[in-house]
């Protein structure tokens, strides 16, 4: 029988391994293995760590395979605190020194934001193997801490470490901007050296790292240079022209792939369905057609890319009616369309469709309580945000900082600051999402002392804050006309954190000036305007000038505008 909720688990039928696990009279440590595999690989996270506590109420003491199984239960759901205790359970039951617990370890804090205590274990490992260093290198970049992540490879080099395509795969992710393009290329001459050039996944992650980056020449060219091209190639390649705009050079090359006989499976047209916007409706249909004409299985996984795609595209009727011919619909369906309902503006669509999946008896997941979180929010409708607030408590001891960000957002916009600071202050997962959420959330509700005082905590904890933080801050001094903590948090951003200010930090700076009537200083910011200013900011300076009657401002930014 065990082996029997293995092969089911392995497979993912989860339905036929609980009722066979449910059958079960005598459950032994594998039966309980077995089951609790197949949720954690499933994504079902919650789930595997309900049944893993069930397993210790029982008296049962868990394998080594077990404590993959939850610790992976714990990265997918980020319940650190379970963690943690399920650490403290790995020492205690002498698995502490295990390298593939360790690494589990590493991967289960770095996906829960921890990198300090992910990084501890990987410092005290004693025999570091490829896959340590894969882990502690991926949590670095999935952290947004890529020079983390190449220093740790600098460090692989002295030591002599082979890397492999994960690492390499891994470290081309951190490269995402224009500014990061020589370390790209740094890390495509090693993957040169390292002869590892022509594999496959690697060949499609340096095109997405070149593209991310704005090089589109050298994504081309590495396209173009790869022989034997797959459809993960291929798709890479035609995704990059989506996203930059280029919708000719997309079409052509669809249609080229096609010509060449180049048969998509699930995985590669789900790719494509998610890139597809309004702007590219017509490559959507043909993409379907093309799944239906190569009688390709419409299974739950790409018909859920489907009705996502639909709805991104503002095709809700469509979406709606494929939604409905689902074979089957998973957690994924069902957040697709709440999503796409909210993106169009159809919040009430929205929160109907959440009570039916509940009526469906369907646990929903952080994306999809996000996205209910987020239509109670554009309602206004607090009552309900609380009723969903005390559905996450039932259902979880500890939340995400996805959901965390989501409920501050809820509580904040709906004027209840206090209910935000006390979700926000009692959370043990933030990332620097969640300060920006409640930062901007004190800000939103004219409390510009507090927002100072989350900054300050923030700074202390070693966070860097992100650029719209400031766009915040600053609009709350314009709005409260505080034209003295408004230049204290400028110099801050400018000065301590080296943010080079953008268009929206500079509008709220001219108008804020120019609301207190500081236009002379307004001048001099203006004149130090490094790039091409936009409609926003002329308009910010242009009413001070007005309201000031100051018109030699006025008549610089005229002169600037006209003859530069």
């Amino acid at each position: 029988m065990n082996n029997l909720i293995y092969m089911y688990s392995k497979t993912f039928c989860m339905e036929d391994a609980q009722a066979v696990f449910d059958q079960l009279r005598d459950r032994n440590s594998l039966s309980w293995g077995a089951i609790i595999y197949g949720y954690s690989e499933q994504g079902q996270g919650v789930r595997a760590l309900e049944l893993f506590e069930d397993m210790q109420l029982e008296g049962l003491q868990p394998s080594r395979a077990v404590f993959l199984s939850v610790l992976k239960a714990c990265s997918t759901v980020g319940a650190i605190m379970t963690g943690r205790e399920i650490h403290d359970q790995v020492i205690r039951l002498a698995f502490g020194l295990d390298v593939t617990i360790q690494s589990a370890l590493v991967n289960m804090y770095a996906k829960c934001k921890s990198l300090d205590e992910a990084y501890a274990i990987f410092r005290g490992c004693k025999s570091l193997d490829i896959v340590m260093w894969g882990v502690m290198v991926a949590g670095f970049v999935e952290n947004g801490q890529g020079q983390s992540a190449f220093e740790l490879f600098k460090r692989m080099q002295a030591l002599a470490v082979k890397s492999n395509a994960v690492i390499f795969i891994s470290l081309l992710k951190a490269c995402n901007t224009k500014h990061e393009i020589k370390q790209g290329m740094f890390i495509h001459e090693q993957i040169q050296i390292s002869g590892l050039q022509c594999d496959m996944a690697i060949q499609g992650s340096l095109i997405d790292m070149y593209s991310n980056c704005g090089n589109l020449e050298k994504a081309r060219e590495v396209f173009d240079q790869t022989l034997d091209r797959d459809d993960v190639i291929w798709v890479s390649m035609i995704t990059t022209y989506i996203q930059h705009g280029h919708k000719d050079y997309a079409r052509d090359l669809y249609a080229h792939m096609v010509d060449e006989g180049i048969r998509l499976n699930g995985k590669t047209f789900v790719s494509l369905l998610k890139v597809c916007n309004s702007d590219y409706s017509d490559l959507l249909w043909l993409i379907h057609d093309d799944i239906i004409r190569g009688r390709q299985e419409i299974d739950v996984v790409v018909g859920s890319a489907l009705v996502d795609s639909y709805g991104r595209c503002g095709f809700m009727e469509e979406a709606y009616y494929l939604f409905v011919k689902l074979p089957e619909r998973n957690i994924v369906s069902w957040g697709g369309l709440m999503a796409a309902y909210i993106q169009h503006g159809l919040e009430l669509r929205a929160l109907k469709l959440f009570d039916t999946m509940l009526e469906h008896g369907l646990e929903p997941d952080r994306a999809a309580l996000s996205c209910t979180l987020q239509a109670c929010c554009g309602t206004g409708n607090i009552t309900r945000g609380k009723e969903i607030h005390d559905l996450i408590i039932k259902n979880s001891s500890e939340f995400d900082a996805v959901i965390i960000s989501s409920l501050v957002h809820l509580y904040a916009e709906c004027g209840s600051l206090r209910e935000a600071c006390k979700v926000f202050d009692g959370a043990s997962a933030k990332d620097a999402v969640s300060w920006s959420v409640i930062i901007g959330g004190c800000c939103l509700n004219g409390n510009l002392k507090l927002a100072a005082q989350y900054l300050n905590a923030m700074e202390k904890l070693g966070v860097k804050p992100h650029k719209v933080i400031f766009t915040s801050m600053l609009t709350a001094c314009s709005q409260a006309g505080s034209l003295r903590e408004g230049y204290r948090i400028f110099k801050f951003m400018t000065e301590d954190y080296g943010i080079v200010p953008d268009e929206s930090h500079l509008s709220c700076m001219l108008d804020l000036m120019g609301r207190t009537g500081g236009l002379n200083d307004a001048k001099e910011l203006f004149q130090s305007i490094p790039f091409e200013y936009d409609h926003i900011i002329e308009t910010s300076l242009l009413t001070g000038c007005r309201t000031y009657c100051t018109m030699e401002v006025g008549k610089l930014w005229f002169k600037k505008a006209f003859y530069g």
